[in-house]
């Protein structure tokens, strides 16, 4: 809660020639930005019925994406076998590292393939011009990008994770800085959505403005967070992508 009345005050504080111009506005007023709003959402497979196994479509649609990342048949049913039993993949799982990283530019983008110790494998990729990543599966994409006074706007961008069994992700407007003495900025962030959720039940789904202005040397920050229920237990596990704006970058994160 502390760094959220810090940005509050922030914003209350400083001279209009230093925010945002498409905020100046606001900044004048009683109906000043606050760092403290919460857009929510829930999908349409919210409160579903606990799932029991991994449908034929599932595993098909699993089989599909490891083909299309260069998984050999033997492979994917190894994998495939431990969805079945109600574990995580390790491109999945935030907590295992890849054990090969490779690097391409493909259509203005940059692209890393991650190989993981069990062979699964997760892609990241962003917009040159963007951001980096260090989110295994994450991605920044769709965003209009152009010169704004002393800020460089980023408009519309697509923020997703795209795992093997997780896929989702939130559209966010924000703002770089081009020029010292100005602070970033994620002007919104809504319209969560999950595409992929195989072997797990849906709870819950939203959007949070952890802290919209950048504020010394933290970084704006907002968050998707995908509340599931893994079948063959009771226990809950959230998953989520967290976007971070700070000077002339902006990068994903997981927790």
């Amino acid at each position: 809660m502390k760094n959220k009345f810090v940005a509050v005050a922030l914003v209350a504080i400083l001279p209009i020639s230093l925010i945002d111009p498409a905020l100046a506005a606001d900044a004048t007023t009683s109906a000043a930005p606050t760092a403290t709003t919460s857009n929510k959402a829930v999908v349409s497979a919210n409160n579903q019925e606990p799932k029991e196994h991994i449908t034929e479509a599932e595993k098909t649609e699993v089989a599909n994406l490891l083909s299309s990342r260069g998984v050999d048949e033997k492979t994917q049913e190894t994998l495939i076998t431990k969805l079945e039993s109600g574990n995580l993949l390790d491109a999945d799982n935030p907590q295992v590292k890849p054990t090969n990283i490779e690097r391409t530019e493909q259509d203005g983008k940059q692209v890393e393939k991650r190989v993981f110790p069990d062979g699964s494998v997760g892609v990241a990729s962003s917009e040159l011009s963007q951001a980096t990543t260090e989110l295994e599966a994450a991605n920044i994409s769709g965003c209009r990008s152009y010169d704004f006074g002393a800020w460089r706007r980023h408009d519309g961008c697509r923020i997703g994770y795209d795992g093997i069994s997780f896929k989702f992700s939130f559209i966010s407007d924000y703002s770089t800085t081009r020029n010292p003495g100005v602070k970033a900025v994620i002007r919104s962030a809504h319209s969560p959505i999950v595409n992929r959720a195989i072997g797990h039940s849906v709870n819950s789904n939203e959007v949070q403005m952890v802290r919209q202005w950048q504020v010394g040397d933290q970084p704006a920050h907002a968050r998707q967070v995908v509340s599931m229920t893994p079948f063959k237990v009771l226990w809950t596990r959230s998953s989520t992508v967290e976007l971070y704006v700070k000077d002339g970058t902006a990068w994903l994160g997981q927790r």
